[in-house]
């Protein structure tokens, strides 16, 4: 029920942006925090605003729904009234996209990482497991892909590659060493936003490992991003009810041929079903935490600590995002899919948010 409370809180605050975004723009001061995240993990900062609100009503914030490339642009922007308090985003450890701060006067900028963000791919139990990749995934879900032998046609004329409607219909013809088994894959529903953890996680990285689509990007990044997001509409993809998706996000294969796609459980909390490998990897706390596991990312709250004074509630906002309620083994946010720091790392990010909030 957490997760179905939080999604359709999720789904109220980013229609009252629009409204909202107004009023930020004309008000003299602000009462409360304005954010802005990815759609993937901003379940994770509607859990914590729904703490904080249950505990002393404080208000909600202003959620700026973004993405990868215009998350990092508005945030940086500035820090005026109507420029983003916080930024929430899915990340690769070591990336830094938030390079523009600086130039434009947004000199204190706190990273303080939540946790992880992670995917998994399951079988009904008792079926062989077989060995997958991100190429393989985009190649089973796209909606086009490259015809047959152009792979070195694009290197000297990307644009001129030939796309036609993904003619997959079962594993071994992706890779010989696949099963000779129907392509049949169990998703979340066409809308929701596990869809943008998928793009980023799978979808992305599957198309720039097909070399005539990685070609795309640099010349045009609009046919890019349509190549490598569209998906096939011809049966292949099974998509969850969405109301049954929402209140139980475990979805169980029944079929022999089904692989589920959806957010990394621990074993306990999927049985009948068994996680397939990535690149010889299975999913689990510890491959994803040394990073062997490739489809998760690492979930970070950038904080303008410039705005502790001004912003009432700022404070304990972040300090709430990275207590041991809210993060550790068990705690609320774990519960829709965020799997927990190390205990020494995120007492690390706790203390450094503490330390931020008292001005040190």
């Amino acid at each position: 029920m957490m997760r179905a409370r939080v999604i359709s809180v999720l789904a109220a605050l980013l229609f009252a942006q629009w409204t909202a975004s107004s009023r930020v723009a004309t008000a003299a001061e602000r009462d409360y925090i304005s954010l802005i995240g990815l759609p993937q993990v901003l379940k994770y900062a509607v859990s914590v605003t729904m703490a904080i609100h249950d505990r002393s009503r404080q208000k909600f914030p202003l959620i700026i729904n973004s993405t990868t490339n215009d998350g990092p642009k508005l945030f940086c922007s500035g820090l005026g009234e109507n420029r983003p308090d916080l930024f929430i985003m899915d990340t690769l450890p070591n990336d830094n996209p938030l390079e523009d701060c600086e130039h434009n006067g947004v000199n204190r900028v706190a990273r303080l990482p939540i946790g992880r963000d992670a995917l998994m791919f399951t079988i009904a139990a008792g079926q062989k497991p077989f060995d997958v990749s991100a190429r393989t995934m985009y190649l089973a879900l796209a909606a086009r892909l490259p015809l047959a032998g152009e792979e070195s046609a694009a290197e000297s004329n990307p644009l001129g590659t030939t796309f036609v409607a993904n003619r997959y219909q079962r594993w071994n013809q992706i890779d010989p060493k696949l099963p000779d088994m129907p392509i049949r894959l169990l998703a979340p529903p066409d809308h929701s936003v596990e869809w943008w953890a998928i793009n980023d996680m799978i979808m992305l990285d599957g198309c720039r490992a097909v070399r005539s689509v990685a070609l795309i990007e640099a010349t045009d990044l609009q046919l890019f991003r349509q190549l490598c997001y569209s998906r096939r509409k011809d049966g292949t993809i099974v998509y969850a009810d969405g109301q049954k998706y929402a209140d139980n996000p475990v979805v169980i294969p029944t079929e022999t041929s089904d692989v589920v796609i959806g957010t990394f459980r621990l074993p306990g909390e999927a049985k009948g079903s068994f996680p397939l490998p990535v690149d010889g990897v299975l999913p689990s706390e510890a491959s994803i935490m040394d990073g062997s596991y490739h489809v998760a990312r690492l979930v970070v709250a950038y904080v303008k600590t410039e705005k502790y004074n001004i912003v009432p509630g700022f404070r304990e906002f972040t300090m709430e995002m990275t207590s041991p309620q809210a993060a550790a083994e068990g705690g609320y946010m774990t519960k829709l899919g965020l799997v927990p720091l190390p205990q020494t790392e995120l007492r690390e990010s706790g203390a450094a948010a503490r330390a931020l909030a008292a001005g040190r």
